[in-house]
């Protein structure tokens, strides 16, 4: 399971077992292929559970889907994801930011100078 949610999970549904398996045992119960799978089609199933996928069986359906839609996590972006935000930073000192970070800032393109150890956004 997802080790983000397995917290949550657990809030939400007072119970918690965790399965500690190579690769995904469920899809040797669903089945691999048409020929050894235990219902019709459950073979597609198995073939999506892969990396962070998993099964939820229960059955408080709408408790749960209500909590799923007002789930939401904090995240770094990705690479190439669009802003969601603009940042805008006045020229002077940039007392937040470490002094180790000035060569990398610099070399995105921020005028950024170093004056007694402190970063400094140059106009």
């Amino acid at each position: 399971m997802c080790g983000h949610l397995q917290e949550p999970l657990h809030l939400l549904c007072g119970q918690h077992e965790e399965q500690q398996a190579e690769g995904h045992p469920e899809c040797l119960a669903l089945g691999r292929s048409p020929s050894d799978e235990y219902k019709d089609n459950l073979h597609k199933v198995s073939k999506k559970l892969r990396s962070e996928v998993g099964l939820l069986f229960t059955n408080r359906m709408e408790e749960v889907n209500e909590w799923f839609t007002k789930y939401t996590e904090m995240d770094f972006t990705r690479a190439r994801n669009k802003a969601t935000l603009t940042v805008s930073l006045d020229p002077g000192p940039l007392k937040q930011l470490l002094h180790s970070m000035e060569p990398q800032l610099r070399q995105l393109g921020l005028p950024t100078a170093l004056k007694k150890g402190v970063m400094t956004l140059l106009s």
